[in-house]
């Protein structure tokens, strides 16, 4: 089995994100790991919006060279333990580098150091993706696109645009396709996280992707059923990344029952999918876990 969408802030044990605060002295203002296990679970978020609030909180506990390569080599290993024979993991080394006051080159080769270290030990394979922010400023998704070229063919593969995606400004897209045309040239694979949730500018939202992005994947994507030309033109060029206990979770999907018809309409337009975690430890899943929800699904049909 494969994972292709796998964000480190949601791969990492809590026992390993516990251990890093006890390490560290990170003030959380909880004084117990059962609270903390508690706390980092987002199973019941109930909201993108909440959902992402915790994920940005995993990110500063992991905002260190040390943190990062130990959360990567957790990732790496869980994943494999579970089943997952290839694992891509992505992450967005600005938020890890407190402010700008760690080098970005230091993050990134502790993150290839946690993956090697994996992969020696357990035969794993896997790389990197580097995540870019709509809640990033415009110099750190400058500074982690132009890293991510840097490493290609040195542990990053792919490039990706994650976050809130309310905070989007015809400002912003205008750069996130400037980037991605250079990351493109730069020899990297193209993912974004678009068609998620239901929001006002959701239409907008997918035709941009989709006809000035023109990524190689699309990150969920699953909103694309209800807009039947758009979705031909994604299944035509692009290949799903389908997360179900995340998007259940975050309450963008509202079961397995409402899973069916989007399944349904993916084969119906030929669309290409993979199935991913999105998060393992927080949803309580794993890739084979994924694989078996999908089988409940299909019953169901």
């Amino acid at each position: 089995m494969i994972d292709k969408h796998l964000h480190l802030s949601g791969a990492a044990s809590s026992r390993t994100l516990w251990e890093l605060v006890q390490d560290s002295g990170y003030k959380t203002g909880i004084k117990t790991f059962h609270e903390f296990d508690n706390f980092t679970s987002l199973r019941n978020s109930g909201s993108l919006d909440a959902y992402l609030k915790v994920l940005h909180w995993l990110d500063k506990i992991q905002s260190s060279p040390l943190a990062v390569k130990a959360c990567v080599y957790d990732a790496y290993v869980s994943s494999f333990m579970a089943g997952c024979e290839e694992l891509e993991l992505r992450f967005n080394a600005t938020k890890r580098s407190q402010d700008g006051t760690i080098d970005l080159d230091a993050i990134i080769i502790s993150a290839r150091a946690g993956l090697e270290m994996a992969s020696s030990r357990f035969g794993v394979k896997g790389s990197l993706a580097m995540c870019l922010g709509w809640d990033c400023s415009d110099e750190a998704n400058w500074a982690c696109t132009n890293k991510a070229i840097d490493y290609v063919g040195k542990g990053i593969t792919t490039i990706d645009i994650a976050g809130p995606s309310h905070l989007a400004t015809d400002d912003k897209r205008q750069l996130f396709t400037s980037m991605f045309d250079k990351a493109k040239k730069g020899g990297l694979i193209t993912t974004c996280h678009a068609g998620e949730i239901v929001h006002d500018s959701l239409e907008a939202e997918l035709e941009w992707a989709l006809y000035k992005l023109r990524p190689d994947r699309i990150g969920h994507g699953i909103q694309l059923v209800k807009y039947p030309k758009l979705l031909a033109v994604a299944a035509a060029n692009c290949e799903f990344e389908i997360c179900i206990s995340s998007n259940i979770a975050s309450g963008a999907v509202s079961g397995l029952e409402e899973f069916v018809g989007i399944f349904r309409a993916l084969e119906h337009a030929n669309a290409k999918w993979t199935l991913c975690t999105d998060a393992t430890f927080p949803l309580g899943t794993n890739i084979a876990r994924e694989h078996y929800l999908f089988d409940e699904i299909k019953k169901l049909a």
